[in-house]
């Protein structure tokens, strides 16, 4: 990992802040290194759905349930019977929250025994004979990057955004893309923001320099980025991370906008491991999933709240990328033109609620944090704060 010039003086004068950058060299040199594995899609998932519906009558419909259905789609069935016992679980629980009849959430509850047996049974029948797979293996070789920038005078959430990316800088290993939107009165010039990326030890592939606008926000650079990525030339083990500098529009830092920003960061760049399997067998993935919000023509209702998401370049291309909502979510209802729900994965809180409500933070997304394994995934430290 190459470090900032800065880094360097202060790891050699052993300031704290020094030391901070030394433990985490150290627990990064102990992790595990990221690789790249193929897995072909066995569409077991999408086969249990089916039994399912037969023999109950009712077809899956839930967010946890779409999640389910893409991870088992890239298992195979020694895998399945391996995980049986969970795999059972999952759908119990979400049974008894999620069935349309009374009946039905009352067996999940009272009979449980009875019904676990069935279902067992069922996954049983959706893996009996051949796999129906994709005509060839999903990879994560290639990591590339877009990344968006509104470079505001009047704060400097940009900068800290940068902070954030450099942080995870390593993990992108193909080609790395940056939008500015660039107002003459309201923001920075171009050369200030790609200097300050290039302090931190970022240097982009291409820069996409367009005129701000109100009306059209990260809309403005994303068509751009798409082409400068080479989205129709990728092969099926590219994957894209597409996010932006988050909270610059803010008259001043708001404590919780950057929260959103930072357990985004965190949760998809932080733990590679974790994310790479849910890619695998989806199109997207991304933290804070949130349904039936954007109804524009053609969308499958769904987005990533917050607009950071990873998704897979050569199946995409295959879609209609270039179908954009020219308004200022474009880029965040992006993603629900080129994917049904159980094509997207969601990373952390799933059916989230909405996060510019500071209650809510304090009520459920606080809560949920806790309880959940990330919690534990250590930030990179030389960037805290």
């Amino acid at each position: 990992m190459r470090l900032p010039a800065k880094w360097q003086a202060e790891l050699q004068a052993g300031s704290a802040f020094g030391q901070r950058v030394q433990r985490a060299i150290d627990r990064g040199a102990g992790r595990r290194q990221v690789t790249a594995r193929k897995l072909q899609r066995t569409r077991y998932g999408n086969k249990l759905a089916d039994v399912i519906a037969k023999h109950t009558g009712e077809h899956v419909d839930c967010s946890g349930c779409d999640n389910e259905i893409g991870r088992l789609n890239g298992m195979t069935a020694e895998q399945i019977r391996a995980d049986i016992e969970n795999i059972t679980t999952g759908i119990l629980a979400r049974g008894a929250v999620k069935a349309r009849t009374w009946w039905q959430r009352w067996a999940c509850t009272i009979a449980p025994e009875l019904l676990r047996t069935r279902i067992a049974d069922w996954i049983e029948e959706s893996i009996a004979g051949p796999p129906v797979a994709t005509e060839e293996p999903w990879g994560c070789d290639t990591r590339h990057l877009t990344f968006h920038v509104f470079p505001t005078k009047h704060q400097d959430s940009w900068k800290w955004n940068l902070r954030q990316l450099a942080a995870r800088w390593r993990l992108f290993n193909g080609r790395k893309v940056m939008g500015l939107a660039i107002d003459s009165t309201k923001t920075c010039e171009a050369a200030e923001v790609i200097d300050y990326a290039a302090s931190l030890g970022m240097q982009f592939d291409a820069v996409i320099e367009r005129v701000n606008s109100r009306v059209l926000r990260e809309v403005v650079t994303w068509r751009a980025m798409l082409e400068a990525i080479g989205i129709t030339a990728m092969g099926p083990s590219d994957v894209v991370f597409s996010c932006h500098a988050k909270g610059v529009r803010h008259t001043v830092r708001e404590n919780h906008i950057e929260a959103w920003a930072r357990l985004m960061y965190r949760t998809c760049l932080d733990d590679w491991q974790t994310v790479e399997p849910l890619l695998l067998s989806h199109v997207f993935a991304g933290s804070f999933k949130r349904y039936d919000n954007f109804r524009t023509p053609g969308n499958h209702v769904w987005h990533y709240s917050g607009t950071f998401y990873w998704w897979r370049a050569a199946e995409v291309a295959k879609r209609n990328w270039q179908k954009i909502d020219n308004k200022f979510f474009g880029t965040e209802s992006w993603p629900g033109h080129q994917a049904a729900r159980d094509e997207a994965a969601c990373l952390f809180l799933d059916d989230c609620g909405d996060l510019y409500d500071r209650q809510y933070w304090e009520a459920e997304v606080w809560r949920r944090w806790s309880e959940s394994s990330w919690a534990a995934v250590a930030e990179p430290v030389c960037l805290i704060g």
